[in-house]
């Protein structure tokens, strides 16, 4: 789990001329409340776990620019890609129920729900020529294990919290090529070491 709360989004919504706020992992809403704190009017979040939606839905319920989205995130998101003004996408759906200790961290046998990252990026491309989006990927300790990061690495953090499961085990042979090979022709790219590290993809030339 992420901090958006790290990044100065109005700075980045006024940059970019940014529009639409998109989350996927809603949890209990700091991202949200962030994106409102900053300017956004028009957000939308993904959850998958029902209790958690459903106690998002109650709490936004008497604010019409937020959409709370029941459903995983790499189905979910292909609907919010036809989207008409740039977007600021916060990408935080690893591990569905886990973080609020719900479920074990590979409890969710279908890589795709449980480390949708790489399906997020692929179907985000789609709109790179159109539109100038900026992205905040969270947990980048997944994909890049090179990089030093504040919260240290992936796998003793896991053996911290009694969890005896390799990088692999979460996510697979997958690496951190497939930012670059999604945006990199459209898009600067960063790395930012905080917390468990984050990639912020953001338009070249701005």
């Amino acid at each position: 789990m992420g901090d958006l709360r790290i990044f100065n989004l109005r700075e980045l919504k006024e940059k970019f001329n940014l529009k639409y706020f998109v989350e996927t992992g809603t949890l209990f809403g700091e991202g949200v409340d962030h994106a409102l704190n900053h300017g956004f009017d028009d957000v939308y979040s993904i959850e998958i776990d029902k209790e958690l939606y459903d106690r998002a839905i109650t709490k936004y319920a008497f604010n019409a620019g937020v959409n709370i989205i029941h459903g995983s995130s790499h189905e979910k998101i292909k609907d919010l890609l036809s989207l008409d003004g740039n977007c600021l996408f916060w990408l935080d759906a690893h591990f569905p129920s886990a973080d609020c200790n719900k479920k074990s961290y590979t409890d969710e046998k279908d890589m795709e729900i449980r480390a949708p990252l790489q399906t997020e990026i692929e179907l985000l491309s789609q709109r790179k020529n159109k539109y100038k989006d900026v992205i905040i990927a969270d947990d980048f300790w997944l994909y890049n294990t090179e990089h030093k990061y504040e919260s240290g690495d992936i796998e003793s953090h896991m053996r911290s919290i009694g969890q005896n499961i390799t990088r692999k085990e979460l996510v697979g042979d997958v690496n951190d090529r497939f930012f670059y090979d999604n945006f990199s022709d459209t898009h600067d790219l960063q790395i930012v070491a905080n917390h468990q590290g984050y990639m912020i993809i953001s338009p070249k030339g701005i």
